[in-house]
């Protein structure tokens, strides 16, 4: 048909339009009957996997040396399982330190109270004097404030600790990690990580298919390179900038919690709707505005009406006609340039169109 097509639009090297109206003869065209179907079976784009995600995690403690690599390069970890040991002796020692103070101070405020307790117990008696209780009083406040500032640096000596021992942020693979013996400096890239799941697709599709492909953003199955037979569900996430103007570039999601499926694979997403509408080829169309444009239609006498038609979806070299066209109508598909409203039309073999009219 687009060879076809292709040829008729070239024929009016062959054949005057106008002499062919002087001398009452129809002017050759090839004519479409509309019919109602899918509007494309089916729109493929290229793809290729990548994270859904990266992370560098970095050191939150300064100048410290690695003294354990619990992780490799290409291992898959969970939130929250080991990535790097800092060596964290000093702050053990520092932890250690503030735990001994705390019982400490525990211990002195257990006995700072019993003597306010005595004191108090024996005032009425007169067995002791107020001075003794006041003193006593202030003395376990005191020590009270200090174990509480106790607690709160063993707390923050504790949090310093739990910095030595790097861990996975989120689950998903090691794609760097330090070496041990290396001195970890604060805010140092310790080991990157990639989210795989879910995974990314980026996807590119040709720019005519941009309204098919909206209409079936999350119907997409996809098929990668290595996983033969296998069918995976596709979900939209975001579109790109296009880099050439000619192609969409639009990224998709996919469940990896099998993690079958690592960054750089390809494959292709395909969109098929089994929905029909009434379709023409694109290249009938005239004078088109948006959502509408004109097409000539030959009528039982072969005469070419102008007519306007609603434009819907475009997909494949293919335009869903809204309205303006019924099923089995005879569109003018090439010679259309040609042509007036009224002019008589044949529906010839374009390759057997070897003659001129006139002169």
């Amino acid at each position: 048909m687009f060879l076809v097509m292709e040829k008729m639009r070239n024929h009016k090297h062959l054949v005057d339009a106008d002499s062919a109206r002087d001398a009452g003869k129809p002017i050759p065209v090839a004519l479409y009957a509309v019919e109602k179907t899918a509007l494309k079976p089916s729109v493929v784009g290229s793809c290729v996997t990548e994270a859904s995600q990266t992370l560098t995690i970095s050191s939150a403690i300064r100048d410290s040396v690695v003294s354990k690599v619990k992780a490799k390069v290409g291992a898959y970890l969970k939130a929250g399982e080991e990535l790097v040991n800092l060596d964290d002796r000093e702050k053990r020692s520092v932890v250690g330190r503030a735990s001994k103070r705390v019982l400490w101070l525990e211990y002195t405020l257990d006995e700072r109270k019993h003597l306010m307790d005595y004191f108090y117990e024996n005032l009425s008696k007169g067995q002791s004097l107020e001075v003794d209780y006041r003193r006593a009083k202030i003395d376990w406040l005191k020590e009270s404030s200090d174990l509480d500032k106790a607690k709160e640096d063993l707390r923050l000596a504790e949090i310093d600790l739990e910095k030595m021992m790097i861990k996975a942020p989120v689950s998903g693979l090691v794609d760097e990690i330090i070496a041990e013996g290396q001195v970890a400096l604060q805010n140092m890239s310790i080991a990157k990580m990639s989210v795989v799941d879910p995974l990314h697709l980026s996807c590119n599709f040709d720019v005519n298919d941009y309204s098919y492909v909206t209409s079936l953003l999350d119907r997409g199955e996809v098929s990668l390179r290595g996983m033969p037979g296998v069918q995976l569900p596709a979900r939209f996430v975001k579109r790109q900038a296009s880099q050439n103007g000619r192609t969409l570039n639009w990224v998709f999601s996919v469940d990896n919690s099998d993690r079958d499926i690592y960054p750089a694979m390809v494959g292709y997403i395909r969109f098929q709707s089994d929905s029909a509408v009434v379709r023409l080829p694109t290249v009938a169309l005239l004078n088109r505005l948006d959502k509408q444009a004109q097409v000539f239609v030959a009528n039982p006498d072969n005469i070419a009406l102008l007519t306007t038609v609603i434009l819907g979806q475009q997909s494949g070299g293919y335009t869903e006609i809204v309205s303006g066209l019924g099923i089995g109508d005879k569109v003018v598909v090439a010679g259309q340039k040609d042509l007036v409203d009224g002019d008589k039309v044949s529906d010839l073999d374009p390759t057997e169109v070897v003659y001129s009219y006139g002169n």
